[in-house]
């Protein structure tokens, strides 16, 4: 029998060390177990399938890579495995529930205040209104089946959890000041 694991899928469109430093390896450091990482182009279903929980990880402000490959991620629907996607990783799971991506009016990028909008266990722990870092320059709308949890004065879905399945969405970036959040999920 296996070790049970985290698998952090890295959502940039190069496979490269710099996306590993900045994107993947803040999420490994904020897990408190096991990860292994892959790139989104090489994502099966057996990888889901053997993971504990999925982590889609950001990318780059202009990459818009895993946009394309939505379509071809459709199966991600019909898998069990708990799932938090931040960022790039927030629209590619609104995206393959139906939301729509629309460019913000002007990029995001440095510390947010955020409001929670409805209690959830992933929430618990923050204030009322708490600050966040963001690097984004897309937003996704809710996608049918999911809530907001998360909203900001420019983001009206900042953070979504869905009704049943147990799939989150972050726009911003819980691994640079929020990890408790991660390891909420995780656990």
């Amino acid at each position: 029998m296996t070790q049970p694991y985290v698998l952090i899928v890295n959502s940039c469109q190069n496979e490269d060390l710099l996306t590993k430093r900045e994107f993947v390896w803040p999420i490994q450091r904020a897990l408190h177990t096991p990860s292994k990482t892959i790139h989104i182009s090489k994502l099966k279903k057996a990888d889901v399938l053997a993971a504990n929980a999925i982590i889609f990880s950001g990318c780059q402000l202009k990459d818009n890579g895993f946009v394309k490959r939505v379509p071809k991620l459709k199966w991600l629907k019909d898998c069990s495995t708990p799932m938090l996607g931040i960022c790039a990783g927030h629209q590619l799971l609104g995206m393959l529930y139906g939301g729509k991506i629309s460019h913000a009016e002007k990029p995001m990028i440095g510390w947010t205040k955020l409001k929670k909008k409805a209690a959830h266990p992933l929430t618990a722990h923050l204030n009322k209104v708490f600050s966040a870092y963001e690097l984004h320059g897309n937003l996704i709308s809710v996608p049918k089946g999911f809530k907001t949890l998360v909203s900001s004065a420019h983001n009206p879905n900042e953070m979504m959890v869905h009704a049943k399945k147990k799939i989150v969405g972050v726009e911003f970036h819980p691994e640079v000041r929020n990890e408790r959040i991660i390891q909420k999920f995780v656990e």
